[in-house]
């Protein structure tokens, strides 16, 4: 399970299996120190809210003690690398997409990972369906109580050993390519 900072409230731990495929699980919920150290981690093809809403949330965070470092990495691969080091922070906020939401996780270790969002990709389906602020101050706010919920994250294995990992749907063929032409 993967802890995320947006959720105002715990939700009950719900198991999902895609086929044979198990939850990749982790601690059930963690609280963040008084002070956290935090990486907000900005994807530049990200434009859903405009860049000073998300410096509006990003000052809201800094006046309220958190120690932020902002990173805008140039690549999915440099976002996944991101992802799988979580280095001495607390927390990470994403500020993107589904997809960058994805990447970021593709290689995290999740017993101790721990995100939070700031949406601003197409759809937003994460958050959507965590019911999370979609507006970056909102998102803070929420952020801001510290309270972490563990959300389920799947991964989906291939015959040839590859595997991808994913949060609430994996979809392939028609659906698949739908998806890869909105984005």
């Amino acid at each position: 399970r993967l802890q995320l900072c947006n959720l105002e409230e715990t939700r009950s731990a719900r198991t999902h299996e895609l086929l044979d495929t198990p939850v990749i699980s982790a601690s059930t919920s963690v609280m963040l120190p008084d002070s956290p150290h935090v990486r907000v981690l900005l994807n530049p093809s990200s434009g859903r809210h405009a860049k000073h809403h998300i410096d509006m949330a990003i000052a809201r965070l800094e006046s309220a003690g958190w120690r932020l470092r902002v990173v805008r990495p140039s690549s999915a691969d440099e976002t996944r690398a991101l992802g799988a080091d979580p280095e001495d922070f607390d927390a990470t906020i994403l500020s993107g997409g589904d997809g960058t939401i994805s990447t970021f996780l593709q290689d995290a270790p999740l017993d101790r990972t721990v995100i939070g969002i700031f949406t601003s990709g197409t759809a937003n389906v994460v958050a959507r369906d965590l019911a999370l602020p979609l507006d970056p101050l909102g998102a803070a706010e929420v952020i801001l109580r510290r309270h972490t919920s563990a959300i389920d994250v799947c991964e989906a294995r291939w015959p040839d050993g590859s595997s991808r990992r994913f949060v609430l749907s994996c979809s392939s063929g028609a659906i698949a390519q739908a998806v890869a032409e909105v984005s």
